[in-house]
């Protein structure tokens, strides 16, 4: 992976196990993440989370695949899903800081991932 690369988690929260092998099958269909990304199962941190039904994803983002891209695949997945389940993209900073992302709007998902630094 590129030197520039950074690492988010995506976790996805309902009833349904399934639906977070259902976001890693959508994201792995973009070509971008692909050639660009490194997609993974991750646990939960601490393993103690409360409720249930909370899945998540690893996935380094390097330099062909940006934060906004992401953002807007994960949009656009939830947007087949009924009921669209809660899906939460958090990326840690170089200096401890936890940035999280919450929102099913394509534009503020578009807005906050080029804050993040997604361009």
């Amino acid at each position: 992976m590129e030197s520039d690369a950074v690492r988010v988690r995506l976790r996805v929260q309902g009833d349904d196990p399934d639906e977070v092998r259902n976001l890693r099958s959508w994201l792995q269909q973009e070509r971008a993440v692909r050639a660009h990304g490194d997609l993974r199962y991750a646990e939960t941190a601490g393993g103690n989370e409360m409720g249930v039904g909370v899945e998540m994803l690893s996935l380094i983002v390097g330099s062909g695949l940006t934060l906004v891209q992401l953002g807007l695949a994960v949009a656009q997945w939830r947007d087949t899903r009924r009921p669209a389940p809660v899906v939460t993209i958090t990326r840690e900073t170089e200096d401890g800081r936890t940035i999280t992302l919450e929102t099913s709007d394509p534009d503020a998902v578009a807005t906050a991932m080029r804050e993040l630094g997604g361009s």
